[in-house]
């Protein structure tokens, strides 16, 4: 079926010459590699290479390896590579690989001074965030080589823990950036609503722009009203706006500590671009932001830093280039720790078209939690198992759970409610006894009435709609992290919501602090097998 050939081509095939996950110099072979198996070399015609929708000439075809000799474009390629194996598969193998002739230097400043010390820095590619190049300087200087003409991010930490960020779109042949690194004193009390105005929020370095206090506004971005209704009456207060005045960035930062009771911190915030509106998305005035939480102590980091068209069109409203509010989560050690909020943005290639981080609150959360879990994850069958989400509410001595699964009517478990909701909330089968992949974060009283609001709006399961594209996008909406669920072409699987799971957890199959809710029946030593349960049919796969 097309769900075997195309999983298996993920397992048996491997590229060389070429990274898709950092930056790439034009020339090269691009090569194949079969594993565990050969190609069927016995015609030319079951072999096909297209970048960027063009057919490319075969240089080497030999039975466990077949190679082309390239010249790829600047910029993104789209390489799809299709082939027949000598076990009869046919595998299809799709990656994007980025090109660049550009060069950046980036120095790095503390209090005026170019630093000695250690210094990490990372280069990040806007429009794909986990295309990246890492280095490590102690002269204060960094080069990175074989960049696009994309909006390129720069985030550096040095050794003693002070950080900074930069970013710009690199032209063809040699560029510079400065980056300058700040470490912060924790302001007592914090200012985490703003109540004491700017109080706290230290310039983090940039070119100017505007800072300021606007009054909060909550239904914005482009999801249905319908989904936010349940949020419509928050206190109204006053939100932070950091807004580009020209070309280059602006930057805020804030440090404080938390209490002892505190499980995780959270900030809510949106990112506002005229370019969108103004016609601008796709070309290379990509205005960037970042939005990050560190602790000192503990030395972890949550963060997003993105750009118009890292996001996507459909993340604005078109009218006003509003995202929906989003969240960045911090887990922090519960004996309490410093937290350094560090906010940016950045007009990109122009300063005609401003752009805007607006902040509506940080919180310390405890006590309340939302867990994504599968039944399903390395070695399950491609329709295989079930996902779904869990609201566990801790402050009593008896936890309060609320399970959410998105179900189809067909399914014999559950019953066919017509034209409502296919969101079942507390069916049994959702029940967290028998699932085995965990993963949880602390969340706010705002991001469980996002979550009920989602409920609320109600879904319709689909193949490409099913239970794991619905656990995986509602948990993004409300925690800002991505349990990636996304296998192949776009079909979402519990089986890869598990092995993402197992990433996010270190390895473990549950949160290395254990279950934020009382553990129920056998599931810590339940192991995967077919007779699982699933809510995937077996017609999904094609």
């Amino acid at each position: 079926s097309l769900s075997l050939s195309l999983s298996l081509s993920l397992l048996e095939l491997s590229l060389t010459g070429f990274d898709p996950n950092t930056f790439n110099d034009a020339f090269g072979p691009l090569c194949f590699l079969a594993q565990g198996t050969e190609f069927d070399t016995s015609s030319d015609e079951s072999i096909l290479l297209t970048i960027n929708d063009v057919e490319t000439e075969v240089s080497t075809i030999l039975a466990s390896e077949i190679c082309y000799d390239t010249d790829l474009s600047n910029g993104r390629n789209s390489v799809v590579f299709t082939a027949g194996l000598m076990n009869g598969i046919v595998v299809d193998f799709q990656e994007e690989i980025w090109v660049g002739a550009a060069e950046l230097t980036a120095t790095i400043f503390e209090n005026g001074v170019q630093v000695a010390e250690e210094v990490t820095v990372t280069a990040s590619l806007s429009d794909n965030p986990k295309v990246t190049t890492t280095q490590t300087t102690t002269s204060g200087q960094v080069v990175f080589k074989n960049l696009p003409e994309r909006t390129i991010v720069l985030t550096a930490e040095s050794i003693s823990g002070t950080t900074g960020s930069s970013g710009g779109v690199p032209m063809a042949g040699s560029n510079e950036l400065v980056i300058n690194l700040i470490g912060l004193v924790p302001v007592s009390p914090p200012n985490l609503e703003f109540s004491n105005g700017l109080e706290g929020w230290v310039d983090a370095g940039g070119t100017g722009g505007t800072v300021e206090l606007i009054p909060h506004t909550e239904l914005v971005g482009p999801s249905a009203q319908e989904e936010r209704r349940v949020l419509q009456d928050v206190t109204q207060d006053n939100d932070l706006l950091l807004e580009t005045g020209g070309l280059g960035p602006v930057a805020r930062s804030h440090a404080f500590e938390t209490s002892e009771a505190t499980q995780a911190v959270v900030i809510r915030y949106r990112f506002i671009t005229s370019e969108v509106p103004g016609g601008f998305f796709g070309t290379e005035f990509n205005d960037y932001f970042r939005v990050s939480l560190r602790s000192v102590n503990a030395g972890e980091q949550s963060e997003e830093a993105n750009t118009m068209n890292g996001l996507g069109l459909s993340a604005f409203n078109f009218a006003d280039g509003s995202t929906d509010w989003r969240y960045v989560t911090l887990p922090v050690r519960d004996e309490g720790d410093i937290v350094q909020v560090d906010l940016e943005v950045a007009n990109v290639a122009d300063g005609l078209f401003a752009s805007q981080v607006v902040v509506d609150v940080i919180e310390e959360v405890q006590e309340k939690f939302v867990c994504i879990y599968s039944n399903a994850g390395p070695g399950a069958g491609f329709t295989a198992g079930h996902a779904a989400l869990l609201y566990a509410n801790t402050e009593n001595e008896s936890v309060d759970v609320t399970t959410y699964g998105l179900w189809p009517d067909s399914h014999p478990v559950v019953p066919d409610n017509g034209a409502g909701s296919d969101i079942r909330v507390n069916l049994q089968q959702d029940n967290p006894s028998g699932y085995v992949y965990f993963y949880c974060e602390a969340v706010s009283e705002n991001q469980k009435q996002l979550l009920d609001s989602i409920v609320s709006a109600g879904m319709t399961w689909l193949c490409t709609n099913n239970c794991a594209s619905f656990a995986s996008e509602t948990f993004f909406k409300i925690t800002g992290t991505d349990v990636d669920a996304d296998e192949i072409l776009g079909f979402e699987t519990p089986r890869e919501i598990g092995e993402s799971i197992l990433l996010l957890n270190g390895g473990s199959t549950t949160p290395p602090g254990g279950l934020p809710f009382a553990p129920t029946g056998q599931r810590f030593l339940q192991t995967f097998d077919d007779s699982i349960i699933s809510s995937i049919p077996d017609s999904c796969s094609g």
